[in-house]
């Protein structure tokens, strides 16, 4: 269940479930996790209905759970309009963490106004919409044929059938009786050696199996978490959910999290001293708080709970600018940008929708606008160093909607004389590659140089390596051809290099690029430019797909661990920076089809700089 605060998600459980109604029951505080017994086919299955608090400071928290393996109710109050029911933006957040699991749209309050959508269009443009239906929980009309719909749509979802050993549910409901709130992996290991589950990957299998449906949380890859690795979902989110919502911590101390303050906030029957920090820790791996003072554990900043007043931040005029243009922004991408750069913070300029990063001479203003669905940039200093700030902030940008699927951030470059009128920078390269040094833009009357807006972004060098063309094609297309060839990552065959990367050893022998004669001579030196661009694409591609498999849908960890493995292997880090050095970043981010590559390229990029 999910939608925004007050729309009556609490009172659509109630009806389902139990066929009740209470008019004053309070708003969700926190998540409710209940069972419903439904007859499907003549056989009984078990839902686990999550009631999600719907105000805005909890919709950052939805990414523990949001998964592939549920049907999603999103619920509307009728009586206003998609803007403020946030339509597009839930079925954007569900498209990004739930994939393209089937939803359903259910307008709650008709009794009071019809509901009022272009249905067709949505389901044109969400082909995971099953069914949008009008009820009304306050007369339970249109509650009985939601029912029926949702049975309807249990029964269609993948694996819901499946036959899976009766050791697995042994565990299940060994775990779902368990009166802990966490235990250590190791617990759970013991648990599946009882009931003869003793290999290592059906003991993972089964934990992801058990995370996806929401009957545990499961994190053993984040060393932070130390022995609370299997998890009670519950426990959890409204640890988090009470750190959020205090009045204090919003009011009086602006987002500050003293440490002496977890005592206050989380009840220590529930959440002892010694787990206290580990809410915390939950909210740092999820990027909603980062450490002051050195990284030490003893204050912690939460943007979301920063005034919302921005600061003075100086003079702006004569500055680089740049723009996101969203096709749905939410409000999590900026305060997670937040987080990532604070280190940089001007004199810890920062508020909830905004932030002042300076780095040598140069500042940067970066301001998130919802409503409009922009982030702008701005960048005043020495122009020589202005585009090296500009590069690291698109950076953490990029390697942030790589993990948030569905989400559309279109480059945009404003014009120095007329910054109202805004460019694509994608057009602007386009134009660069074919040659035309002009561009019209919407709204003025004359040319524009091309080179001259994308010099102030981007140096001509790194764009020659992103859109390079000879005759038969593009430096990536040639690389990721190479790249499907079988290539020997290992040339020095040490004992290190097969300990180490032993999960991506597996191409076979022998570099069959330098002798390739399918190429045409003519582009031959382009090709030897293009070897360590082709093998390190090879190399990380085997890696990523590898580590996908270890980790499924978790594109961050999938990301980091291969940033890590990277790190151990001198010839694929090499490798890597060669390839980075000859072609530049874009051209391996387009030689390597996996979502997570631009948080491997952003993580050889601080390599390089170390």
């Amino acid at each position: 269940m999910v939608g925004q605060g007050s729309v009556g998600k609490s009172s659509l459980v109630d009806r389902l479930i139990y066929n009740r109604y209470d008019p004053h029951k309070p708003k969700t505080e926190g998540i409710n996790i209940q069972n419903w017994q439904i007859q499907v086919n003549d056989q009984p299955i078990r839902l686990n209905v999550w009631d999600f608090g719907g105000q805005e400071i909890m919709h950052a928290t939805h990414q523990f759970f949001l998964t592939k393996r549920s049907l999603y109710l999103l619920v509307l109050d009728a009586r206003v309009d998609e803007r403020q029911n946030e339509l597009e933006y839930w079925l954007k957040m569900i498209q990004s963490f739930g994939n393209d699991s089937p939803v359903i749209i259910v307008g709650n309050k008709t009794d009071q106004h019809p509901l009022d959508l272009d249905r067709r269009g949505l389901q044109n443009k969400y082909a995971n919409i099953e069914e949008i239906i009008e009820i009304s929980c306050a007369t339970g009309n249109g509650v009985e044929q939601l029912q029926t719909i949702i049975s309807r749509e249990i029964n269609k979802l993948e694996h819901v059938y499946d036959l899976l050993p009766l050791a697995w549910f042994e565990i299940k409901t060994c775990l779902e009786k368990m009166e802990q709130d966490y235990i250590p992996y190791s617990t759970y290991e013991h648990l599946c050696q009882e009931e003869e589950i003793t290999d290592t990957l059906s003991q993972t299998t089964l934990i992801e199996l058990l995370h996806q449906l929401g009957i545990v949380l499961n994190f053993r890859d984040d060393p932070r978490l130390e022995d609370t690795h299997v998890l009670n979902p519950e426990w959890v989110t409204n640890g988090v959910y009470k750190i959020l919502n205090d009045n204090l911590l919003i009011t009086q101390y602006r987002g500050m999290l003293d440490h002496t303050q977890l005592n206050r906030i989380l009840d220590c029957s529930q959440y002892p001293r010694n787990k206290q920090l580990f809410i915390v820790d939950m909210m740092r791996k999820f990027e909603l708080c980062f450490p002051l003072e050195n990284n030490t554990n003893d204050r912690f900043l939460i943007p979301d709970l920063l005034p919302k007043e921005e600061p003075a931040t100086g003079e702006w005029d004569d500055a680089l600018a740049f723009q996101y243009h969203y096709n749905v922004l939410p409000g999590s991408i900026i305060s997670r940008f937040i987080v990532r750069m604070h280190h940089l913070a001007d004199k810890r300029t920062w508020w909830r929708s905004g932030i002042v990063l300076k780095h040598r001479d140069n500042r940067a203003l970066i301001r998130s606008d919802r409503e409009d669905k922009k982030i702008f940039i701005w960048i005043s200093g020495p122009q020589a160093t202005r585009r090296e700030l500009l590069a690291m902030i698109r950076s953490q940008f990029d390697a942030i909607y790589q993990t948030i699927r569905g989400i559309v951030a279109d480059e945009k470059v404003p014009l120095p004389d007329y910054p109202e009128i805004v460019v694509d920078y994608e057009n602007l390269l386009d134009h660069e590659e074919m040659g035309e040094p002009f561009i019209i833009p919407p709204g003025l009357k004359a040319k524009v140089s091309v080179k001259q807006l994308l010099d102030g972004i981007e140096p001509e060098p790194d764009r020659q390596k992103r859109h390079y063309t000879y005759e038969s094609g593009d430096i990536t297309e040639i690389a990721k051809l190479l790249a499907s060839r079988p290539v020997n990552i290992n040339n020095q065959n040490t004992q290190e290099n097969q300990n180490s990367m032993s999960s991506i050893n597996q191409y076979g022998s022998g570099d069959n690029i330098a002798g390739d004669k399918v190429m045409h001579d003519k582009i031959g030196t382009q090709i030897n430019n293009s070897n360590n661009l082709a093998q390190a694409a090879t190399d990380i591609k085997q890696l990523l797909d590898q580590l996908s498999q270890d980790y499924p849908g978790n594109t961050d960890i999938v990301g980091a661990k291969a940033v890590e493995e990277i790190k151990r292997n001198p010839t694929v880090k090499q490798r890597l920076m060669n390839a980075l050095k000859e072609a530049g970043a874009t051209a391996l981010e387009e030689a390597v089809d996996h979502p997570a590559i631009k948080i491997v390229v952003a993580g050889a990029k601080g390599l390089m700089d170390a």
